[in-house]
C-alpha cells in the first residue's frame, strides 16, 4: 500500500470521526464520506462493490430500510420494543463509527506490515 493511500485513509478517518461526533449525524456527510471511502476501496480493490455496499449501504438503501420498518410497524405485526429499534440518527451514527473504524484499520494494517524501526 502506498503512502498516499495511508494519508487518504487517515484523513478520511479524521473526517468521519468528526462527523460521528456531531450532535445530529448528517446524511449528507455520510453520503460524501462513504463516496470517498468507496473511491479508495475501488482503487485499492480491497472488497467488491457488493461487499462494500453490504457494510456501508448507500443512502437510498437506508431510506428503503426505514420505509420497510415503518410499513411493518403499521401492519400491526409484532415488532421489537421501541428501545431496540434504532432511529435513523442512531443508524447514521453507527454507520459513521463503522466507517471511521474501517479507515482507521487501513492505517493500522499498514503500520503492522512495516518492520520495526531499528534503535
Amino acid at each position: 500500500m502506498d503512502e498516499q493511500t495511508v494519508i487518504e485513509a487517515r484523513r478520511l478517518a479524521e473526517d468521519v470521526g468528526a462527523a460521528a461526533e456531531a450532535p445530529v449525524p448528517s446524511e449528507a456527510a455520510y453520503v460524501r464520506l462513504r463516496a470517498r471511502a468507496r473511491d479508495l476501496n475501488e482503487r485499492e480493490q480491497w472488497a467488491s462493490d457488493e461487499e462494500f455496499d453490504a457494510h456501508f449501504p448507500p443512502a437510498t438503501a437506508l431510506h428503503a430500510i426505514d420505509e420497510l420498518e415503518s410499513q411493518y410497524r403499521l401492519s400491526g405485526a409484532a415488532s421489537p420494543p421501541p428501545a431496540t429499534a434504532p432511529s435513523p440518527h442512531e443508524q447514521l451514527h453507527r454507520l459513521l463509527l463503522e466507517l471511521c473504524g474501517w479507515a482507521t484499520g487501513i492505517e493500522a494494517a499498514d503500520q503492522a506490515r512495516k518492520p520495526p524501526a531499528a534503535e
